[in-house]
């Protein structure tokens, strides 16, 4: 499970509009799990499960979560089509569906993107 999360934050990390959005090397906004106190929005965090989901054990269900301030609809819309498109294209990853959420408490949204990986 290991090499597929590298595998996965290093896809990440390589695509322009990504690191566009959330920083590039030691700047870059995506994290296991849980983002530190206090991020700046837009960021992302990621998570892949232990269990391999086909019966032949090659694959691994993820998630990747995108959190944009509360007025940011448009954009986070357009980084998540965006996002989709390369996951699908990649090959490696298959997304499974999305939700889009939003946090009045915090003046947050978030789109959770459900990816199965080979």
């Amino acid at each position: 499970m290991k090499d597929k999360l590298i595998a996965l934050v290093a896809f990440l990390e390589d695509q322009s509009f990504i690191t566009d959005a959330l920083g590039d090397g030691d700047a870059c906004r995506i994290f296991p799990v849980v983002a530190p106190e206090g991020t700046q929005k837009p960021f992302l965090i990621y998570s892949v499960g232990s269990v391999p989901k086909t019966k032949d054990g090659r694959g691994y269900n993820g998630l990747l979560s995108v959190y944009y301030d509360g007025n940011g609809y448009t954009e986070l819309v357009e980084f998540t089509d965006a996002i989709e498109a390369v996951l699908d294209a990649s090959g490696v990853y298959d997304v499974q569906d999305i939700e889009t959420g939003y946090s009045k408490e915090y003046d947050t949204m978030v789109v959770n993107i459900n990816i199965n990986i080979d």
